[in-house]
C-alpha cells in the first residue's frame, strides 16, 4: 500500500472513530434526557397527588369556617343565655380555622403554581426528547454511509495509478456525498416541518372554541407547506442543477444567476470570454461549486448592490472571478476560520485539488475572488506534484 494509501485509510480511521464518538455522546444526551422526562413525569404525579389533597383540605376548613362563624353569631346575640367564656372560646376557634384556611389556601396557590411550571418543563423535556432522538437517527445514517463510502475509497485507491486518478476519485466522493448528506440531514426543512406539526396542534385547539381564528391559522399554515415546498426545491436544485451534465458548466451557471438576482435583488452581470468549451465532470462542477459559494456568501454577508461573473477560456486553462460591491471582510477568515465559516477555506481546498490558484481580495469597497485552473487539451496539466 502507497504512503498516500496509508494516510488516506488513517484519515477514514479518524472520521469514523469521530462520527461514532458523536452517536455515543448523542445517546448519552438522549438517556439523560428521557431521565429527566422521567424524574419530571413522576414529581408531576406526585404533586398533582398534593394539590388534589390540599383542594380537598381547603374545602373541609372552609365547612368549619362558615360553621364556626355561624356559631360565633348566634352566641353573640343572646349574651344572657352563654357566658362570656362561651363567646372567647367561639371567637378564638373562629380566629384559629380562619388563619389554618388562610394557610392551606396560600400553600394550594404555591402546589399549582408549581404544578403548572412541572407542566411546561414537562412538554419542553419532550420536545428536547425527540429532537435528540431525530438527531440520533441522521447521525447514524451519516455514520453508515459514510463508513461504507470511505472503506470503499480506502479499497480502491489501491488501484490508483497516479495522483490525477485519486483527485477525480474524491471529488466524485466528495460531490456524492454532499449530495446524501444534504439530502438526509439538512435541517432547514425539519425545522419548518416541526413548525408545521405545532401549527397543526394550534388549529386542532381551536377548531372547536374559536373556528374564525383557527381558519386564519391554516391559511398562514398553507402558505408555511408552500414555503416548505418551495424550499425543498431549492435544496433539491443545489444538489444537483439541472444541466449542469447535459448543457455544461456555462449553461448551468447562466440559469443560476438568473434565479439568484430574481431571489436576491442583486443586479449580476455574467460575462464569457474565449471560446466555451465543455470540460471534465469533475472540473466543471468544481467551477460550479465555487460560484454557488461566492454567491451563497454575497447574499449572507455582502450587503452588496452589484456582482459580476466572469469566465474565460484560453488555451493554457480556465479562468472564474467574482466581484461585488460590498463592504468586505478580513481576509484571515481564509486561513484562521471560525466555526461555521468554512466555505473559502472549501473552495481554496477545490482549487488546490484542481492544481490551480485562487486569490482573494476584499476591502471596505467590495471583494473580488480569481480562480485558475490549468489545462492541457481539456485535462490537468501534469505538475511537479
Amino acid at each position: 500500500m502507497s504512503d498516500s494509501s496509508k494516510k488516506i485509510e488513517v484519515i477514514v480511521d479518524r472520521v469514523l472513530r469521530s462520527l461514532e464518538e458523536s452517536k455515543e455522546d448523542i445517546i448519552s444526551i438522549v438517556d439523560n434526557a428521557e431521565k429527566e422526562l422521567n424524574d419530571i413525569k413522576n414529581e408531576l404525579e406526585s404533586i398533582k397527588v398534593r394539590v388534589n389533597t390540599i383542594i380537598d383540605e381547603v374545602e373541609e376548613l372552609e365547612k368549619r369556617d362558615r360553621s364556626a362563624r355561624y356559631r360565633l353569631m348566634v352566641i353573640s346575640k343572646d349574651f344572657n343565655r352563654y357566658g362570656e367564656e362561651d363567646i372567647k372560646n367561639a371567637y378564638d376557634e373562629a380566629k384559629d380555622i380562619q388563619i389554618k384556611l388562610m394557610m392551606k389556601k396560600q400553600e394550594e396557590k404555591i402546589l399549582i403554581e408549581n404544578r403548572n411550571e412541572l407542566e411546561r418543563r414537562l412538554k419542553k423535556q419532550d420536545e428536547l426528547l425527540e429532537r435528540a432522538r431525530h438527531l440520533y437517527k441522521n447521525v447514524d445514517i451519516a455514520f453508515k454511509f459514510l463508513r461504507d463510502s470511505l472503506n470503499n475509497i480506502n479499497t480502491q485507491l489501491v488501484n490508483f495509478q497516479n495522483r490525477e486518478e485519486l483527485i477525480f476519485h474524491v471529488l466524485r466522493a466528495q460531490e456524492d456525498e454532499r449530495q446524501k448528506m444534504e439530502r438526509d440531514l439538512h435541517d432547514g426543512p425539519v425545522q419548518d416541518i416541526a413548525n408545521l406539526l405545532y401549527k397543526v396542534e394550534i388549529c386542532q385547539r381551536l377548531i372547536n372554541k374559536d373556528i374564525g381564528q383557527a381558519l386564519e391559522e391554516l391559511e398562514g399554515l398553507k402558505k408555511a407547506i408552500k414555503q416548505c415546498i418551495k424550499d425543498l426545491r431549492g435544496i433539491i436544485y443545489e444538489l444537483k442543477p439541472h444541466g449542469l451534465s447535459e448543457l455544461g458548466f456555462i449553461s448551468a451557471l447562466k440559469t443560476y444567476i438568473s434565479d439568484f438576482e430574481m431571489e436576491t435583488g442583486i443586479n449580476t452581470e455574467m460575462m464569457v470570454f474565449g471560446i466555451e468549451t465543455r470540460l471534465d465532470d469533475e472540473i466543471e462542477i468544481a467551477l460550479f461549486r465555487i460560484a454557488q459559494e461566492c454567491l451563497s456568501n454575497i447574499k449572507k454577508h455582502s450587503r452588496a448592490k452589484n456582482a459580476c461573473v466572469r469566465c474565460e477560456f484560453t488555451s493554457s486553462g480556465v479562468s472564474l472571478v467574482i466581484e461585488d460591491d460590498g463592504v468586505g471582510f478580513d481576509t484571515d477568515i481564509v486561513n484562521n476560520p471560525i466555526k461555521g465559516h468554512y466555505g473559502l477555506l472549501g473552495i481554496r481546498e477545490r482549487v488546490a485539488l484542481l492544481q490551480g490558484r485562487c486569490d482573494i481580495n476584499s476591502s471596505s469597497n467590495g471583494t473580488k475572488i480569481s480562480i485558475n485552473i490549468p489545462l492541457y487539451d481539456g485535462e490537468f496539466k501534469n505538475g511537479e506534484n
